[in-house]
């Protein structure tokens, strides 16, 4: 019973001393935290543009496509979906490329940068030796375009 009553107090002075000094010490650890780091899309953009700049063109994609995770409604998504693809075709890897690109052109349809996905998603065709499949991606490119300086690169 002695033993019972003795850790009763031990709580008891717990409480009325140390529990009443982590309250007080609690807003000074908080105050004290790093600062929050804040995803900014133009630095995010810069920050993958330098790696594409670099040559780095894995951590470019990676940074690609964390911009377009955080800001899917930038202006610079379209672009930046071109990049990606570049970055795969820059990096050899031809049919990874390929996806990207067509990915884009799934979304934008007949804006720039699907037109130049079209054309570099035949240049990927002949870097992995299929040229009938580049060549029926251009013609279709051909079928799709009412531009006459489309049509000229096309054929050329």
């Amino acid at each position: 019973m002695m033993f019972v009553l003795q850790i009763s107090r031990s709580r008891f002075f717990f409480l009325i001393v140390f529990l009443p000094l982590l309250i007080l010490l609690l807003p000074l650890s908080i105050s004290f935290a790093d600062p929050v780091l804040k995803i900014d899309p133009d630095k995010q953009f810069r920050f993958a543009e330098s790696y594409y700049a670099a040559g780095d063109y894995f951590r470019a994609i990676s940074e690609y496509q964390r911009f377009n995770y955080f800001f899917p409604a930038d202006d610079r998504v379209e672009l930046v979906l071109f990049r990606i693809g570049m970055s795969y075709y820059q990096s050899k890897h031809f049919k990874d490329a390929i996806k990207s690109f067509s990915t884009l052109i799934d979304r934008y349809e007949n804006s720039t940068f699907a037109i130049k996905s079209y054309l570099m998603i035949s240049e990927s065709y002949m870097k992995i030796q299929a040229p009938s499949s580049a060549i029926i991606n251009l013609h279709n490119l051909a079928t799709i375009t009412d531009d006459q300086d489309v049509k000229d690169e096309v054929y050329y």
